[in-house]
């Protein structure tokens, strides 16, 4: 299964039949191919404190003691983070930022958990997403699964980028 939404139906209104079924994720429906690998579209990185610590010590808040995902994008992709710390808080904006702090995370579509000890102090911190990329433009998986059903390049790239044209720039 593949996700490649968020969206609910083609541009000329009609369902199509490679969508087999849909899910639910951050109150958008997502549809599902039954091609593609599961880790594509539904992924969980789990960093012990320690290791968060050290992915987060460029950021000076100390120990990591909590993230919280403060403005979500349109397509539900973290665009502002706070994380809070020992010694202190900070925002880290913008999706790309965001994944490459914690280790290339592969999308800012995710929510996190924080696993604590007894006395409250974070053991772990487990990110869960969906996607892979900026979740603008091609879809890789997805053109991969265009070309296999027959559609040539000029129809994969019509259905990603409508209204641009392939021409050639140079003799």
């Amino acid at each position: 299964m593949l996700v490649t939404g968020p969206i609910t139906r083609r541009k000329d209104g009609a369902w199509t039949s490679v969508f087999t079924r849909m899910a639910r994720f951050s109150g958008r429906i997502w549809f599902i191919h039954d091609s593609a690998q599961p880790t594509k579209y539904r992924w969980e990185k789990r960093f012990t404190a320690q290791q968060l610590d050290a992915l987060a010590e460029p950021l000076g808040v100390g120990s990591v003691r909590h993230l919280q995902p403060i403005e979500r994008g349109a397509s539900g992709r973290v665009r502002l983070l706070l994380v809070s710390g020992t010694r202190g808080a900070t925002e880290l904006r913008g999706e790309l930022t965001i994944r490459r702090q914690f280790g290339m995370l592969n999308s800012a579509l995710f929510t996190v958990t924080e696993e604590r000890d007894g006395r409250g102090n974070p053991v772990a911190f487990v990110f869960r997403g969906g996607g892979w990329g900026h979740g603008v433009g091609l879809c890789q998986t997805g053109a991969i699964g265009r070309a296999e059903s027959g559609q040539d390049y000029r129809a994969i790239l019509r259905h990603y980028f409508n209204g641009a044209e392939v021409v050639r720039i140079y003799e």
